[in-house]
């Protein structure tokens, strides 16, 4: 069992273990591991695997025809889906009584160049159930199309759908038993920069210095990553230079409609269009202010690019492709990557805390205010209010946490504790208690 993974592996073993035929969804990003959970959890049992390709309808069934024909299958001249899905069925099985497992990988290319696809694989299914019994699984990277197109493509037939689970980020402590050759301060770094998407840590080499990693994976002509970002671009969306066009002016701290309309000339109706297609690929996110007595104090309508690499991408490639071209890599790091680094670790830092907050709390949020931020704030299960602040570098001044108290009184929230994460704690600092105006911060390590 993959670690971080035991939930997908119980919600497909649960539908294993059931003597009926199963369908089931399976999606997320791309890289999240979505087929390497599914390859774990097929491994000694009956399975069949294919992918599905970009193609018209006859070439996809000339393509997995092919695929069965080079495992010795024998078929007709030109077979139809029931004749695949029966050899599919046939090859490879484990005994008559065994359940055989289907795995479809980016089954949206079935459904997008024939809808009935779907229907006939459900009629498959059906009448398959007098012989043996069947767990289909379909993998898709294209979220936005399974949350908001794929019921109307399929119809009714969704009715039939057994389950259907969204693969999320790992998270860090998860990654950290994936990948434990970096040392934490590379690993936090690494995850301000990917985040959670264990597929681009594979890029990143252990052994070799973070700046080396980041330049041959995002500044170098042929850096995998750089190609990455264009790709998930170009692939999903039409028109990719509006779409770069917001992504930049988000990149640069434009987070409202109006600013975003004022520095792009967009319409306003063009420009919550194309955000919302962008939230769609989970690459933006619209911001919401945990509910605190202070709403009025709070902002709205707040967005933010929510992909760790597409927003180092634009913040730190796209705004200086000129120097990037003309500058060696090295110098081109010490001048615009090596401050920014500074940003996304203490992003990455905030996230953690949040991970580790989130299993002791029943509520958690954070609040956006026209003064600052509170990052994370909420009431524990034991029913104590807390508001918490990170600070993955340095201890914060006297005059950072009296910042902190006049945000949560904008915020008019009023908590049992106030928490402050940091690594770095000075030596000044013995005591793990700081007042200040009678409210004490609590000073907590998570990493060491």
């Amino acid at each position: 069992m993959i670690i971080g993974r035991e939930a997908e592996w119980n919600f497909l073993n649960s539908h294993y273990q059931s003597e009926e035929s199963r369908i089931l969804v399976l999606y997320g990003q791309k890289g999240l591991g979505k087929t390497a959970i599914l390859k774990d959890f097929a491994h000694n049992k009956a399975s069949f695997y294919y992918q599905a390709r970009a193609c018209s309808e006859k070439e996809q069934r000339i393509q997995w025809g092919r695929e069965l024909m080079q495992k010795g299958v024998s078929l007709s001249q030109d077979p139809g889906y029931e004749e695949l899905l029966d050899k599919s069925c046939s090859e490879d099985n484990n005994g008559p009584k065994s359940k055989k497992i289907l795995i479809f990988d980016e089954f949206q290319y079935f459904v997008k160049s024939d809808p009935s696809f779907f229907s006939e694989l459900l009629q498959f299914v059906k009448d398959s159930r007098t012989l043996k019994s069947i767990m289909v699984v379909l993998i898709s990277s294209a979220v936005g199309w399974v949350e908001n197109t794929m019921i109307a493509k399929i119809g009714r037939s969704a009715l039939a759908l057994s389950g259907l689970w969204k693969v999320r980020e790992m998270k860090y402590d998860g990654l950290r038993h994936l990948y434990p050759e970096f040392t934490d301060s590379e690993a936090v770094a690494i995850y301000g920069i990917l985040g959670g998407n264990p597929g681009l840590w594979k890029t990143f080499m252990p052994g070799q210095k973070l700046e080396e990693n980041i330049a041959q994976n995002l500044l170098e002509p042929s850096g995998r990553l750089k190609q990455e970002v264009d790709s998930w671009l170009s692939e999903e969306l039409r028109e990719t230079a509006v779409y770069r066009t917001i992504l930049a002016a988000l990149a640069c701290g434009l987070t409202k409609l109006n600013d975003i309309h004022a520095h792009t000339g967009f319409s306003r109706a063009k420009i919550s269009v194309y955000l919302k297609n962008l939230m769609e690929l989970e690459l933006v996110d619209k911001l919401s202010s945990y509910e605190t007595p202070g709403y009025t104090n709070s902002q709205k309508g707040i967005y933010q690019i929510s992909h760790p690499l597409v927003s180092f991408y634009f913040r730190v490639i796209f705004p200086n492709q000129s120097a990037l071209e003309l500058l060696p890599t090295d110098e081109f790091y010490s001048v615009y990557v090596k401050d920014a680094i500074y940003d996304f670790e203490e992003q990455a830092y905030e996230k953690i805390c949040r991970e580790y907050l989130k299993e002791q709390c029943e509520e958690l949020g954070e609040w956006w205010g026209k003064e600052g931020k509170l990052p994370l704030l909420g009431r524990k299960k034991n029913g104590k209010s807390f508001a918490a602040f990170t600070h993955y570098h340095t201890i914060p001044s006297s005059e950072e946490l009296l910042k902190y108290l006049q945000i949560l009184r904008k915020a008019k929230w009023e908590p049992d504790e106030c928490i402050l994460f940091c690594e770095q704690q000075q030596e000044a600092l013995e005591s793990n208690v700081i007042e200040i105006k009678k409210v004490p911060f609590l000073i907590k390590t998570i990493m060491k």
